[in-house]
């Protein structure tokens, strides 16, 4: 398959994360969590953030199985040989990411994920965590789109 043609699909799935991260961020205003908090959520409340693990999960997914894969493709590597630690070094070397932020990610995800519902000091700080990680993966991603000269800034 043509290597824009890929590129588009993917970020197409990308952008629909995005807005469903953002979409989820703009309803969910009782960040930061506290225990207190956490037991009081309505349905709704833990729906949004719901949405917003799911999201983030979905989009660093797409971002690092498909489109760091996709930009090394395009700037001309051989990934077949990489691991995925050589890729994330590629990636940094080409400013698209830096190594530490991406594992630092991973993790954010991974404690989300491997929650237990017992320690309810865990789950809130990992959701805290979370909210404020989006950031840093919405950046990643638009930083991405910039530097593959598909947005300006």
């Amino acid at each position: 398959m043509e290597l824009n043609y890929r590129l588009k699909e993917i970020l197409y799935q990308c952008d629909m994360h995005t807005k469903r991260i953002n979409y989820a961020k703009n309803k969910i205003d009782f960040i930061p969590l506290t225990p207190q908090k956490y037991e009081y959520l309505s349905d709704e409340e833990i729906e949004h953030l719901d949405q917003l693990i799911f999201r983030f999960s979905k989009l660093q997914d797409s971002i690092e199985n498909k489109l760091f894969p996709l930009i090394l493709e395009i700037k001309g590597e051989d990934i077949k040989p990489m691991s995925f630690f050589d890729r994330l070094n590629s990636l940094e070397e080409l400013k698209f990411v830096t190594f530490d932020e991406w594992i630092e990610l991973r993790e954010i995800r991974n404690s989300v994920a491997h929650e237990y519902f017992s320690n309810i000091y865990q789950i809130v700080d990992s959701l805290n965590n979370l909210y404020e990680a989006s950031n840093s993966l919405l950046k990643i991603y638009d930083n991405c789109k910039k530097l593959l000269g598909l947005q300006n800034g």
